[in-house]
């Protein structure tokens, strides 16, 4: 199980997607008891697919992990566990056009995640790309932009490379509002 948690985050990292989600859905659904994910990893990984879900625009899959991560027990009380909970309901309040709600839990999440020291391939890229696309939709350009790029900048720094891909298409996207730019 673990094993496919890092395969699934590698791959996501590295642009493959396809591979990414397949290994997190391996690990998510198998049925043996040995070596089995703990319920925050477990959250991580329906995190991870709601997030290539939210980029890949499939919202069955994006409803679906909506609802696998209420299912999960969190006996501990792990922050992690509500955080992967809140980021998902950020990108599904997104995908329902509640830009509003989505963009005050992102803004929440992003803070207490932040607060918690979580950088690197930890950093809570997902609810950062959620607040953006909100800004964006507020037409706050100038800020989606800011925002955009400094993600980008983090994602470069720590060899994020999907994510900085994606933050460049973001920064066209933005850019292409934005008149003579």
């Amino acid at each position: 199980h673990i094993s496919n948690l890092c395969r699934a985050y590698i791959n996501f990292h590295h642009g493959n997607y396809q591979e990414a989600l397949k290994h997190a859905e391996i690990s998510i659904a198998s049925p043996v008891k040995s070596g089995t994910l703990d319920p925050m990893d477990k959250g991580r990984l329906i995190r991870l697919v709601a997030c290539i879900a939210l980029v890949t625009s499939d919202l069955e899959k994006l409803n679906k992990c909506a609802e696998d991560i209420l299912l999960i027990d969190n006996p501990d009380n792990l922050s992690v566990l509500d955080q992967a909970k809140s980021a998902i309901k950020s990108m599904q309040l997104l995908s329902q056009g509640e830009y509003k709600k989505a963009y005050e839990l992102a803004k929440t999440t992003i803070a207490l995640e932040e607060a918690s020291g979580r950088v690197g391939v930890a950093l809570p890229f997902d609810c950062r790309f959620v607040l953006i696309r909100c800004l964006y939709e507020f037409s706050m350009i100038e800020d989606a932009l800011a925002e955009m790029v400094r993600l980008g900048n983090e994602a470069d720094e720590n060899k994020m490379i999907f994510i900085k891909y994606l933050c460049q298409v973001g920064e066209i996207r933005i850019l292409s509002r934005i008149p003579n730019s």
